[in-house]
């Protein structure tokens, strides 16, 4: 919800109220399974931009986690999506943003694996 509101507040800044208008929280409307949360707009070209918005209350440095869908929307439309990541939230809430496809933006280390077991010969 911060996000979309900053969003909305940047676009109509930037003289874009009819693209501030929008700005949609995909995640409440279609659902969490999109791999961003908020679609916004490039006020200049008008371009689309998928957000993935990642919050903590702890500081700049802090770790965060991402689904294989979120790294694979970024690496299908690295033109189009951002990650923001809001930290200190409610505190001094701060936000930077990577652009790009997250395998070039971020280290990626896997932490889990999905098992199943082998099925066994007779």
């Amino acid at each position: 919800e911060w996000v979309v509101a900053y969003e909305r507040r940047r676009l109509a800044e930037a003289g874009r109220a009819d693209l501030a208008k929008e700005v949609c929280h995909v995640s409440v409307v279609d659902g969490d399974g999109a791999g961003y949360d908020v679609r916004s707009f490039d006020p200049r070209s008008e371009r689309q931009r998928l957000i993935e918005v990642k919050t903590t209350r702890s500081g700049i440095l802090t770790p965060f986690y991402l689904t294989r869908n979120e790294v694979e929307v970024s690496k299908a439309a690295p033109e189009s999506f951002s990650l923001y990541r809001v930290h200190c939230f409610g505190l001094r809430t701060r936000v930077y943003w990577l652009d790009g496809s997250l395998d070039r933006t971020c280290d990626l280390a896997a932490m889990s694996f999905r098992a199943l077991p082998k099925a066994q010969s007779a």
